[in-house]
């Protein structure tokens, strides 16, 4: 067993390397532990994590698997376990970590992982994917490959309580447990506009909670300098907003209309941004803002959710 503590990616993956390429064991559980006080004094002004990743090794690794294959049964595998820990009382970064032990155990039996160039193409491409899809799987019944930035946003709103807040608090061990999972650095996520710092916590610039929802989206865009007019946009996250607010103010035709022509010009965005609103119109909570939005959103495109979250056109 190693207890491991570290923010950068890199240094996980140099972990990966000694542990399972280097002396052939493989993963077969990970756990999170609060090892540090928040308050210690080197802890002040740094980006640091308060828990250690204990990670469980044996021997034991064989045979060759190609990538693709390794990462769909990873997501059939873990969303089950994920579902096993949200029903034990897992949640937030411990629900992470645990099915991201889930992830490297299904990886790192096998001696060579087929399809992939190194060890960060691996972790990148499909563990830390596979643990964030398996995660939304488990609460949706659906798997969606989602940028690293879109990964982050879904689960921050699935694995973070907003609490009585306006909006969800992150703080300096979720934001970076997060961040290191889907790859997407907290500093690239504030100039993204995803997230921002207020009094030494992130905050998730989502839609904030009211009982009026086109006010709240309206104050979204305006902080996010988004225009529902814009044909460029930084992230899917961000064509989200802009088509939650359409749906609000367009009738059918027109937002169909307006989301070909967007599709255009980005057309990747903007079915990713409608893959994360299906998952967002059935895993948020009712009283969500946003999982109203999204459900708008998916009704004025005539996208039906049914079923172990199956779409079809009406």
């Amino acid at each position: 067993a190693t207890y491991y503590a570290h923010t950068s990616p890199d240094a996980w993956e140099a972990l990966l390397k000694a542990g399972w390429q280097n002396a052939g064991l493989r993963v077969s559980a990970a756990h999170a532990l609060v090892t540090e006080s928040p308050q210690r004094v080197t802890a002040r002004g740094a980006t640091t994590l308060d828990m250690s990743i204990v990670v469980v090794w044996r021997k034991g690794v064989s045979g060759e698997a190609l990538a693709d294959e390794v990462y769909a049964k990873a997501v059939e595998v873990c969303s089950e376990e994920a579902t096993k820990y949200r029903k034990q009382g897992y949640s937030g970064v411990n629900l992470f970590v645990a099915v991201l032990g889930c992830a490297l155990s299904q990886f790192t039996q096998y001696k060579r992982i087929v399809g992939v160039k190194s060890l960060d193409d691996l972790v990148e491409k499909y563990v830390y994917p596979a643990t964030a899809a398996a995660i939304a799987r488990s609460l949706t019944g659906a798997e969606a490959r989602l940028s690293s930035v879109s990964q982050f946003y879904l689960l921050a709103k699935v694995l973070i309580d907003r609490g009585r807040r306006l909006r969800r608090r992150l703080d300096r061990t979720s934001a970076t447990i997060l961040s290191i999972g889907t790859r997407a650095p907290v500093d690239q996520l504030q100039i993204l506009r995803v997230i921002e710092r207020a009094d030494g916590d992130l905050t998730l610039l989502e839609p904030a909670y009211s009982r009026d929802a086109r006010t709240s989206i309206e104050e979204l865009l305006r902080e996010k300098n988004l225009s529902p007019q814009s044909t460029m946009f930084r992230t899917a996250v961000d064509a989200l907003h802009v088509l939650e607010y359409l749906a609000l103010v367009m009738t059918k035709d027109e937002l169909r209309k307006r989301v070909e022509e967007l599709r255009a010009r980005n057309g990747a965005l903007i079915d990713e941004a409608i893959e994360l609103a299906k998952i967002l119109a059935v895993a948020l909570p009712e009283e969500e803002v946003e999982r109203n939005l999204a459900q708008k959103l998916l009704d004025s495109l005539d996208i039906r959710i049914g079923g172990l979250f199956e779409f079809a056109k009406r």
